[in-house]
């Protein structure tokens, strides 16, 4: 008797995953980020009754196939594509044999960075409105492509900083490829600074910015 009963219940689980698998829904909430020319992190709303998901990529100009993906997470992350390239990306959810359809494609455009406009944005207080005991600056700027690694901003009392530093420079380090701003101080005394921030590589720069001259 318990012999059948258990044999009952495998064969309604496996049924009900089959018949859930043929109605299972279009996936939704589709969203893509661009992590660096050659990599993308894809995520999408879960699907109930799903035991997993299939990642299509194809290129947009042909719809010709570039990778296909399965995971039964609701994010997958696909790396070494090229840049400047658009790719159309879709998911559908999966059970069994059976399949849902596919969600509305979503095209993005992988690149590069391109270049980094570097400006002056104003002179730091402290809270009660004293000068703090360095004088510093922020310095702000934007991005045309994405930095994947962040970004070094260099500074000097000699033009052209860079990283890695020569012994009259100095740096600081932004990891989040979203910064947008950051601050530099006179290390070095008071007077003219030049200031340069550019794409980290690891190790080493990238694309720098045009140099900019700050007086502290």
């Amino acid at each position: 008797m318990k012999k059948i009963a258990f044999f009952s219940s495998l064969f309604l689980t496996f049924f009900a995953c089959s018949i859930s698998a043929q109605e299972l829904p279009q996936v939704t909430g589709l969203t893509i980020s661009v992590k660096s020319a050659h990599k993308i992190v894809v995520k999408w709303s879960a699907v109930e009754n799903a035991e997993q998901y299939q990642v299509r990529v194809t290129k947009s100009e042909n719809n010709k196939l570039v990778t296909k993906k399965h995971t039964n997470k609701t994010k997958v992350k696909i790396n070494h594509l090229k840049n400047d390239i658009a790719y159309d990306i879709k998911v559908k959810a999966l059970c069994d044999d059976g399949q849902g359809d596919y969600s509305e494609p979503e095209e993005i455009v992988t690149t590069e960075v391109e270049s980094i406009t570097l400006s002056a944005c104003s002179t730091a207080t402290c809270d009660n409105g004293q000068e703090p005991e360095k004088s510093t600056a922020d310095v702000c700027w934007e991005t045309v492509g994405y930095s994947d690694l962040g970004y070094k901003l260099v500074w000097s009392k000699t033009t052209n900083p860079e990283y890695p530093s020569r012994s009259t420079d100095t740096y600081q380090y932004y990891s989040d490829p979203d910064t947008s701003s950051g601050e530099i101080y006179d290390f070095d005394g008071s007077g003219t600074y030049y200031v340069r921030v550019c794409e980290y590589l690891g190790g080493k720069c990238g694309i720098y910015s045009n140099e900019i001259s700050v007086n502290l």
